[in-house]
């Protein structure tokens, strides 16, 4: 009987598992009543058989939803592994740390040829090595297509922890979509599973508006008290007002702004969870907890993350306006104003298109956020039709909404500017500041995760177009700077992991 060593990690929980296996006795791997039982909703009741054949492990997946992948590429079939391998399963990770088969040591010894077709289990047609070559020097045969080395090497890669990151590859990501439509429906059902982000955006918004209703009182009230108080020279009003009016004014706002970004990145990352996952971290983890630790986490700093979105934004709206898109839509002559308006909804639309290039980054997990970001963007200019279109469409949905919201918050603020009737400006300021914090709850929120929907379930399994990465150097500055921030974040070229790895030999 052989015994075979475990690592199993299950979101941030692992544990070492030591088993008892027969050869030749198939085993199953899956969420219930299985020989190995994974609790992990993305793990398939049963995901995976498992089976030791001539001292060799051989495993193949049964159909489940999420796939199963070995050392980040996905199987098709019977595939072998061995020591130090990584088996996923959803999102849980099987690492093979000891494979004793009672004979000569998995770790020093090459395994036997992979059993004949005959041999193998009905469900398996073909046997293949999926897994990544390792390096031969020049002139060393390559001996994984007939036999697997259990002590393979793996190239030192930044990149090892970023789960659904793959640099270099066709396909730039592996993260799931869980959310396969960006209806109405899923729009909402997303936007009430991360209210409670929504509802401390409305409380920051709130007191906001009301505290820049106090500075503004003190503000022109100040104002109007020194010009009565100095007839002879307005010189102390007006020095007043460039200082509560200009500097304070321009420090508070960007405390405002500091603030709403944060929490809004936060919003952002659970929202990314909850459309890969369709939860945060299986409900083990508080939002706010995840939000903040996601976003500390793939940023480091907090000005790394300010500075992508304005280089994201930027290479965003660089682009838009060489589109022929909006042309493309209103073909009629003579309407410059119109097309003036319309050119800067497109314009204001770049807002929401670096936030869910903000969202791709998150999903993919980068260690090189500069790197993502460049593929987001590239991913966007691939797209961009779909997803532009639905930009504008939220946009335009913002400013509508957000006038009958003004509207609405007239009532109780005409109400409120009858018992000062001097002021008859003063209705229009409060449903104004009434209506901000219901915009930026309710109404911003919403249209967001419909561009957001929109962009990950287009790309998912998207292979990325590089042609793009010459036109948009030529198109911008700013991606150009972006491609350099990510060559230079430290990520090493594969070529140069080859020539410092010193290759190890088999023991015999």
């Amino acid at each position: 009987m052989a015994v075979l060593k475990l690592l199993v990690t299950i979101g941030t929980h692992t544990e070492e598992k030591t088993l008892p296996i027969t050869e030749g006795t198939a085993y199953t791997v899956g969420r219930k009543d299985c020989w190995l039982t994974i609790n992990e909703i993305t793990t398939s009741r049963r995901h995976l058989n498992l089976e030791l054949k001539n001292g060799g492990l051989l495993i193949s997946d049964l159909g489940s939803t999420h796939g199963t992948e070995v050392n980040h590429v996905k199987i098709n079939g019977l595939t072998c592994v061995g020591t130090g391998d990584e088996i996923k399963l959803g999102e849980t990770r099987i690492k093979i740390i000891q494979l004793d088969p009672g004979k000569p040591s998995a770790k020093t010894t090459l395994t036997p040829p992979l059993p004949a077709k005959a041999d193998l289990p009905a469900r398996a047609v073909a046997v293949k090595d999926q897994r990544p070559k390792p390096y031969n020097k020049p002139g060393q045969r390559d001996s994984v297509s007939s036999e697997v080395t259990s002590n393979r090497q793996t190239l030192p890669h930044k990149d090892a922890t970023a789960q659904y990151s793959r640099p270099g590859e066709r396909i730039r990501h592996s993260y799931p979509v869980h959310a396969q439509d960006s209806g109405i429906k899923t729009v909402v059902t997303l936007y009430l599973k991360t209210l409670p982000y929504a509802l401390v955006r409305f409380g920051i918004l709130f007191m906001a508006s009301i505290i820049t209703i106090i500075y503004g009182i003190i503000c022109f009230g100040g104002f109007g008290y020194l010009f009565k108080a100095f007839p002879s020279t307005p010189i102390p009003a007006y020095a007043w007002l460039l200082v509560t009016g200009g500097a304070g004014a321009g420090l508070w706002g960007f405390v405002v702004r500091y603030a709403l970004y944060m929490v809004k990145a936060g919003h952002i990352a659970v929202l990314t969870e909850v459309i890969s996952h369709g939860s945060v971290q299986n409900g083990t983890v508080g939002m706010f907890a995840y939000g903040r630790q996601k976003v500390k986490t793939q940023f480091k700093q907090v000005n790394i993350l300010f500075l992508i979105d304005s280089f994201v934004r930027a290479i965003v709206r660089a682009f838009n306006r060489t589109t022929n898109l909006i042309t493309s839509w209103l073909p009629i002559p003579g309407l410059a104003r119109l097309m003036a308006v319309v050119n800067r909804i497109v314009y204001v639309s770049a807002s929401y298109i670096d936030e869910t290039i903000l969202s791709y980054n998150l999903a993919r997990g980068d260690d090189n956020p500069w790197r993502s970001s460049k593929d987001g963007v590239i991913y966007y200019c691939q797209n961009y039709l779909e997803i532009l279109k639905t930009a504008v469409l939220a946009v335009i949905l913002d400013y509508i909404a957000t006038f009958i919201v003004w509207i609405i918050c007239l009532v109780p603020a005409y109400a409120a500017a009858l018992i000062i009737p001097r002021f008859a400006f003063l209705p229009f300021i409060l449903a104004f500041l009434l209506a901000l914090p219901i915009r930026g709850a309710v109404v911003q929120p919403l249209m967001l995760i419909m561009i957001i929907l929109k962009f990950h379930v287009r790309i998912n399994n998207q292979e990325i177009n590089l042609e793009w990465d010459e036109r948009l150097s030529k198109l911008s500055k700013k991606f150009k700077g972006l491609t350099e921030k990510a060559k230079a974040w430290g990520a090493v070229p594969e070529s140069s992991a080859i020539q410092k790895q010193k290759p190890r030999l088999p023991l015999t």
